[in-house]
């Protein structure tokens, strides 16, 4: 009913909910781990790895090449759907909006 494991709707609720689930069932050191992941994953989402070309090219080409690389795949992750999607539930998480999911939410979309 969620649209498939990858959808936008199912990313959302099972990033908000896990963590309320957390929050409510687990003792300090586990919240912990799961905030952690939760940082991990954001970061993993907003800033992804960026890779160096070694080339025969000079080294200033190298550096530009990869940097708009970089910058390309941080727009692809950042309009991924259901990254979005992840972002939003977690967001809404911490701000304490809990109940039905955003509009938005239902109109995003894998690309």
């Amino acid at each position: 009913s969620f649209g498939g494991n990858d959808s936008p709707l199912r990313n959302y609720f099972m990033s908000r909910n896990l963590m309320l689930w957390g929050s409510r069932h687990l003792d300090l050191k586990t919240k912990f781990r799961l905030h952690w992941r939760v940082i991990r994953q954001v970061v993993s989402i907003l800033f992804p790895p960026l890779s160096f070309s070694k080339t025969g090219k000079s080294l200033f080409k190298n550096i530009a090449w990869s940097a708009t690389s970089w910058f390309k795949a941080v727009k692809r992750s950042i309009g991924n759907a259901s990254n979005q999607a992840t972002l939003l539930g977690y967001k809404d998480f911490y701000l304490r909006r809990l109940g039905d999911c955003p509009a938005k939410i239902r109109s995003l979309r894998n690309s």
